[in-house]
């Protein structure tokens, strides 16, 4: 999930009411007492297994199964029409993500691991200029053996190295940094 300056919530979301991967977004009405109001943000993206969803300023970055789409929201608070800023390959698949300085990190995995716990690798770290397009290729960084299931960046350095990428893997387990 992530948080806007307005202080909305936004969430991935998937299942019965939403047959494709979508975001809602979560309005808190009363603080005190944590009420709110659910509503359909952007939805019917072309993919499934939502998963990483981040904002810097005005700009939503959204992993969702082949895809990581940048989302601008608009003063309004809708959604301006989503581009892809990445495409994965076939039999890949794409978990959290985190903005850096200069780029959007995904991480990136072959589905024969997700769905039978194989090492058919490669598993990657996906560097990816803001401003890309889907066509252009991004910086990746093998992993290894990691399969990288969440990341964030550890900007203070609280866990080692100032701006080092902090990383957890579903299947290996533990807890990596790079």
């Amino acid at each position: 999930m992530a948080v806007d300056s307005a202080g909305d919530v936004y969430m991935t979301a998937s299942g019965n009411k939403y047959p494709q991967a979508s975001i809602v977004k979560l309005h808190i009405d009363n603080p005190a007492t944590l009420s709110f109001t659910l509503s359909d943000w952007k939805i019917n993206i072309n993919e499934f297994m939502p998963n990483g969803i981040q904002i810097e300023g005005n700009t939503m970055y959204y992993a969702g199964g082949q895809a990581v789409y940048k989302i601008a929201i608009n003063a309004d608070g809708s959604a301006a029409s989503p581009s892809v800023i990445y495409r994965t390959g076939f039999l890949r698949l794409m978990d959290d993500l985190t903005i850096t300085e200069d780029a959007v990190v995904v991480s990136e995995f072959s589905l024969l691991d997700a769905l039978f716990g194989s090492n058919n690798g490669p598993n990657n770290l996906v560097f990816i200029d803001k401003d890309s397009q889907w066509w252009q290729r991004p910086v990746k960084q093998d992993t290894g053996d990691i399969t990288v299931s969440s990341l964030v960046q550890d900007i203070n350095g609280v866990l080692g190295n100032p701006g080092a990428l902090v990383l957890t893997s579903y299947f290996q387990g533990g807890i990596y940094a790079y």
